[in-house]
């Protein structure tokens, strides 16, 4: 029968012994091995002596608490020792390489490479070529921007953004917020050209909207040069009526005829020029 005075000691003795394994852990292996049969050779003699010891000191217990707490700590340093050796080979197992077998195909196949997963999301609109992915990629952030893609030609249109009042091709003041931002990132990337093409719809005559294709075409171009991008980048065109994308029968359909698209092109290497801004960034 227990006393209440050696209740404390005994329990304290389980709490190192339930402690002990957790600091083993993170010990060398080399350490742990020595460690843990010198301790559980000393826990089983406590069961005889009545001696525990917990690393710098020695308790003098009793013989039936030695007995209990000798032989508590002892099993718990074993199966510490045994877990950290266990827990060692399931790390090993689980981080060494294994081979794919010979006959195995994967069902998809990604469409980059694994280091590839950090590109910019202008990579989804399909430029293998990063210097207009990058640009893709920022310029789709601005505020109702619309990219596509013809081959290897970036396209910009700000549907509804860009809008020009019948007859008229003054821009309004949301047009001139939306390409400040956009001369911003065109001026970064100066290995490009930039070509401006005005469109109308279909009513009226067709003389008239050619001439107001053009004067809108050239509206925008001049507002970008305004805003620091080289003229010398720029060219300006009107289409008219031609190539519509939307039906000219409705009212929508009109509107989105109504556009201005600008088309930016990467400068081949071996025509950059080689004056102060123009070489395409490395």
């Amino acid at each position: 029968m227990l006393t209440s005075s050696r209740v404390p000691k005994a329990a304290v003795a389980a709490l190192v012994a339930i402690a002990l394994p957790t600091v083993l852990l993170t010990s060398t292996a080399a350490a742990q091995e020595q460690s843990a049969a010198r301790k559980l050779g000393r826990g089983a003699a406590g069961v005889g002596t009545g001696v525990l010891e917990i690393p710098g000191n020695m308790y003098q217990t009793g013989s039936t608490d030695g007995a209990l707490a000798g032989a508590t700590l002892g099993l718990g340093l074993g199966v510490g020792k045994f877990v950290a050796r266990e827990l060692v080979g399931v790390y090993e197992l689980i981080s060494a390489p294994f081979a794919v077998p010979a006959g195995f195909q994967p069902i998809l196949q990604p469409e980059f490479p694994w280091g590839y997963f950090d590109r910019p999301e202008g990579q989804a609109y399909g430029f293998t070529d990063p210097y207009l992915a990058d640009q893709a990629a920022q310029i789709g952030a601005l505020t109702g921007a619309v990219i596509t893609r013809r081959g290897s030609v970036l396209i910009v249109e700000f549907p509804k953004r860009v809008p020009f009042a019948s007859g008229s091709a003054a821009l309004t003041m949301d047009a001139q917020t939306r390409l400040t931002e956009l001369a911003g990132i065109l001026e970064r990337y100066p290995s490009t050209t930039i070509a401006v093409h005005g469109y109308t719809d279909n009513t009226g005559d067709g003389a008239y909207n050619l001439k107001r294709s053009s004067q809108r075409a050239q509206a925008v171009g001049g507002y970008l040069v305004s805003r620091g991008v080289a003229s010398s980048r720029i060219t300006n065109s009107g289409r008219g009526e031609a190539d519509p994308i939307a039906d000219n029968a409705t009212v929508e359909g009109r509107e989105r005829n109504r556009r201005v698209e600008i088309e930016i092109r990467s400068i081949p290497k071996e025509k950059e020029q080689t004056n102060v801004g123009g070489a395409r960034p490395h």
